[in-house]
């Protein structure tokens, strides 16, 4: 799942970083965080039923700016519902990092498989 995830998102943001659950101190805007935050799991109790399994990932876009990280946000967002498993069930959120002073867009997808 993650492979197709980073393979949609560097295929429109080529140059943006992509890390699995935070970034490291050292990261330089604008990145992406990718991180699995639950979802349904086995949806079915047969466990062989295609579409099964579900997983909600949050995918965290930062920028300097907050045009910008609105902007990452909804290209990463554009890309990712192209892939046929995939859904948003909401909208992106504005968030702030004080430490570094970095804006950012969070959106959740869900994914089966």
């Amino acid at each position: 799942m993650e492979i197709d995830l980073i393979g949609a998102m560097k295929e429109v943001l080529p140059d943006v970083d992509v890390f699995h659950d935070f970034a490291p101190d050292n990261a330089t805007a604008p990145f992406v965080v990718l991180q699995r935050v639950g979802g349904m799991g086995n949806r079915y109790v047969d466990e062989e039923t295609a579409g099964g399994y579900e997983v909600r990932f949050q995918v965290s876009a930062w920028a300097v700016t907050r045009v910008e990280a609105i902007e990452l946000s909804q290209t990463i967002e554009t890309a990712l519902r192209k892939l046929p498993t995939i859904y948003a069930p909401g909208a992106a959120i504005a968030g702030f990092d004080p430490d570094t002073d970095l804006r950012g867009m969070q959106q959740d997808f869900l994914i089966t498989a």
